[in-house]
């Protein structure tokens, strides 16, 4: 090869050399330029721990891993991600505050996640009692006024006294049963300790089982309300004045009647048939 050819052959090989340099620069220049992360909503805006929020927005990741999503600071678990939505789930332990998505191109901050935070039951006193009992109920997150919190007695509804974010005072409600002791406010419910209702009065026997108006009448039995007032006893129907009460007897005196009669008792927790009383 001649010194002409080698000069000519020197020369393409350079035009190729800056040729390629300049595809790959132009290549490189011709690549998109990373996008970072937007937010535009997020819903809901407000819930309990574990409510699933869908994040809307762009610059997203398609591959939940590479999306971190934080709840005021708190990581919380993605469940779906596309370059415009992320479903992820409020996390347990999260507090109100702004809802942020980290992705490998950047970040972005979005609205306000509101935490909703129910109330707890700790403790309530006495655990047992009858109709109308006072029970304080201990805990969190109660309603400050008594309206702002529904209290049931497994189930029934009872009238809340007095209230405060940690303490409410409430009457054990006529026809409720032995059960849990529940709180729901605005923001959640919480199921408490049980309370024990006594059983219903039972009548074992009355003595004497004769007399006239005004013979005392002793009834012996189970679960009468220590309360004199609180036990309604009838003969046939004509209420005796109760002179005594423990939670297994009562003296009554026998009201003006004839025949031969049933005797009955009630108490705020339920009512008992007994033996029968002859008048003389």
């Amino acid at each position: 090869m001649n010194r002409n050819s080698m000069k000519k052959l020197s020369t393409i090989l350079l035009f190729c050399m800056i040729s390629i340099a300049t595809l790959t620069s132009c290549k490189k220049n011709n690549s998109p330029a990373p996008v970072a992360p937007t937010i535009t909503s997020i819903s809901p805006e407000i819930g309990l721990a574990n409510t699933a929020v869908t994040i809307t927005g762009t610059g997203f990741n398609s591959s939940a891993f590479n999306n971190v999503v934080t709840f005021n600071g708190v990581v919380a678990t993605i469940v779906a991600s596309s370059p415009t939505f992320i479903n992820a789930i409020a996390p347990p332990g999260g507090s109100t505050g702004d809802v942020v998505v980290t992705t490998p191109d950047g970040k972005a901050t979005g609205p306000i996640f509101t935490y909703l935070i129910p109330p707890t039951i700790t403790s309530i006193n006495p655990i047992s009692g009858n109709v109308n009992t006072l029970v304080t109920i201990k805990g969190k997150n109660f309603g400050a006024t008594p309206s702002a919190n529904t209290v049931k007695f497994n189930g029934t509804i009872a009238t809340v006294q007095t209230a405060t974010t940690t303490t409410l005072t409430v009457l054990a409600p006529a026809g409720g049963t032995t059960g849990i002791v529940s709180v729901a406010t605005i923001e959640g419910y919480f199921a408490g300790p049980a309370f024990t209702y006594p059983p219903p009065p039972a009548i074992t026997s009355i003595s004497p089982t004769t007399g006239t108006a005004g013979t005392v009448v002793t009834i012996t039995g189970n679960y009468f309300d220590t309360t004199a007032a609180n036990n309604i006893v009838k003969f046939e129907g004509v209420v005796a004045n109760v002179i005594s009460a423990t939670a297994t007897s009562l003296v009554v005196s026998v009201p003006v009647g004839g025949g031969t009669v049933s005797v009955t008792v009630t108490t705020p927790n339920g009512n008992a048939n007994g033996p029968t009383f002859t008048y003389l």
